[in-house]
């Protein structure tokens, strides 16, 4: 019988790939009895595929279909879009961080390096059209981003109050 090489957190569906599960969720910090195993991470991008896929929402679930693709399409271009100011940090640990149960730093999704180390191109935009038919995205931003697939990783609008903005310092996560 072969060990398991793909774990996935049953709380937030954080997927991990070893022979065992981590020692803590990095997403939502829970221990390796909420893991089990599966065989295998579903694909999201073709294997082989080298056209452009455009990730709209850079939140947990924007950044999972970037990995998920970037390791099942080593060749594709990657633009993960993002309506923040900020790099993609774990939302889910904003009220730990508020509590002081974490640090600041453990909010990043990724240290910003990565995304280039990735080839993944990180942009700040809302996208204000989608045309499916010409595969095309008008940004806030006046550009227009062209795909080949697209993504829709949007989830919720994330809304930070005015007093956890004076808390957070939200320009040290950016």
């Amino acid at each position: 019988m072969s060990t398991p090489t793909h774990w996935r957190c049953q709380v937030c569906g954080y997927e991990h790939d070893g022979d065992a599960p981590p020692d803590a969720c990095p997403v939502c910090g829970v221990g390796p009895e909420s893991f089990t195993a599966v065989d295998a991470a579903p694909p999201t991008v073709a294997t082989g595929f080298t056209g452009h896929l455009l990730i709209i929402g850079s939140g947990i679930a924007g950044v999972s279909a970037a990995e998920a693709a970037r390791k099942a399409a080593p060749d594709c271009r990657i633009t993960l879009l993002g309506a923040e100011h900020l790099d993609p940090y774990q939302r889910i640990n904003l009220t730990r961080y508020l509590a002081g149960a974490v640090a600041r730093a453990s909010l990043p999704i990724h240290p910003p390096a990565w995304y280039a180390e990735q080839r993944i191109d990180l942009q700040r935009a809302r996208i204000e059209a989608l045309d499916l038919t010409t595969r095309s995205a008008r940004l806030s931003d006046g550009g227009i981003a062209h795909f080949d697939r697209l993504v829709l990783a949007t989830g919720a609008a994330a809304n930070l109050p005015p007093t956890c903005r004076r808390f957070l310092d939200v320009s040290c996560l950016g």
